[in-house]
């Protein structure tokens, strides 16, 4: 018994990752959804890809940001975004996530992440507190990509 247990064990380590990443309703290629032919917030793909207990996540829009997004409840370092130094993700479903996003000690937005249930659709419901902007609520719809 026991060997059978290691055995499946070492077989689960070959599995690729992109077939992680089917299991998993974040993970994928998400287009910002236009508005009137307009982008909300900008022209943007988001790219997430599976790690240990979290998820690269990679922007390309009005600026490149990348981060790796790990769901323990601390902040990490964020880069790319002019204003945000450290971000902090909780996954409270495999579709739904809360972010806390601060410039150095100060936060600066919160944004709740919610995938559809079918998983064709990613909504951002995302609240900017502080300049340069000023404090507004955003709600961006991305669409899914991969099939």
């Amino acid at each position: 018994m026991r060997t059978k247990t290691i055995l499946l064990a070492i077989a689960l380590l070959f599995i690729p990752a992109g077939l992680w990443a089917q299991v998993d309703p974040l993970m994928g290629t998400w287009k910002l959804k236009l508005e009137d032919g307009k982008p909300v917030t900008g022209t943007s793909i988001r790219k997430h890809e599976p790690v240990p207990n979290g998820m690269r996540v990679i922007r390309d829009g009005p600026y490149h940001a990348e981060t790796t997004v790990i769901f323990d409840d601390e902040y990490h370092p964020y880069t790319g975004d002019p204003n945000v130094t450290s971000v902090l993700y909780k996954r409270y479903s495999p579709h739904a996530v809360f972010t806390i996003a601060k410039i150095h000690d100060k936060v600066t937005s919160t944004i709740i992440w919610e995938v559809s249930k079918d998983g064709k659709t990613l909504t951002r419901y995302w609240t900017r507190l502080i300049p340069p902007a000023g404090p507004r609520f955003i709600v961006e719809v991305y669409e899914k990509q991969d099939k």
